[in-house]
């Protein structure tokens, strides 16, 4: 953590590669996780294996943190930055308009 705090970055930039979205793939247990597949489970989005989402989800996360990461969606690649807001107000119906 201290080291994190030092280098201005999450904690998770140090422990996890940072290959490309979809392509590259990192050796894991005793197979390989696709980068975005290892990510998302490390920020308790997705579990890796076939478990429970919302199970995983509330094991991993503190009740009050919402998830709204920009591969959230199955089957979907990331969500353009700009076009994140708009995309997560029809997924959720949140209207809020913050971020």
């Amino acid at each position: 953590m201290a080291l994190a705090l030092v280098l201005r970055a999450s904690p998770l930039a140090l422990l996890l590669p940072h290959g490309n979205q979809g392509d590259a793939s990192s050796e894991f247990g005793n197979g390989e996780v696709r980068n975005d597949e290892l990510w998302q489970w490390a920020i308790g989005e997705r579990p890796l294996d076939d478990d429970d989402t919302r199970r995983f989800q509330a094991a991993s996360l503190p009740a009050w943190l919402e998830v709204r990461s920009l591969t959230m969606s199955i089957g979907r690649g990331a969500v353009p930055i700009g076009e994140f807001d708009q995309w997560w107000n029809t997924k959720t119906g949140d209207s809020r308009g913050d971020s």
